[in-house]
């Protein structure tokens, strides 16, 4: 999945709205995301000259992207309580061990970290995002990560439906 001009925008606000500033900020970033539309070539490039200290993760190990796997949790201990920023932009659904790229998500972040997850909508599954990945999405598994490790959820919602953009699901949480 790449990020577009919109999502990137919709992940700014998030971030902007959390911390009301970026310089210094540190970010992890699941999977190695290309921009499309955008000057920046990389999530990478883009966040990095937005002021984060960037750290992408993706098994392909390209663009600067470290090759750790994210089924297995004991391999980012380095980096538990570190980053402010998490993104998920497409990349859990194709982890097969769900349970630990979400570990991974909860480990990394500080308290008060914000974790935004852009990832296939349920509804998307036989239409837009067809074939596309084991797993699809949908507000109730982040609304139940909310009960143990999470102190606030927000999902972009419109008339108390999730908005879902061109069958991607967006979430911002905060960590406890």
């Amino acid at each position: 999945m790449a990020l577009t001009t919109i999502l990137v925008e919709m992940m700014d606000e998030s971030i902007a709205s959390h911390f009301g500033y970026t310089a210094g900020l540190r970010m992890i970033e699941l999977g190695d995301q290309v921009c499309v539309g955008m000057q920046s070539a990389t999530g990478k490039e883009y966040f990095t000259k937005c002021g984060f200290e960037h750290v992408s993760i993706d098994l392909n190990g390209n663009h600067g992207a470290l090759a750790l796997d994210l089924t297995q949790p004991e391999l980012f201990s380095e980096f538990y309580g570190y980053f402010d920023v998490l993104t998920n932009s497409g990349t859990s659904e194709h982890v097969l061990d769900q349970a630990a790229v979400f570990e991974i998500c909860d480990k990394v972040l500080k308290p008060g970290g914000l974790a935004i997850h852009i990832v296939p909508d349920v509804s998307a599954r036989e239409t837009t995002w067809k074939g596309h990945s084991p797993y699809y999405y949908d507000a109730s598994i982040f609304e139940a990560m909310s009960q143990f490790t999470i102190q606030k959820i927000e999902l972009l919602r419109s008339q108390d439906k999730e908005i879902v953009i061109d069958g991607l699901l967006y979430v911002a949480m905060v960590k406890k």
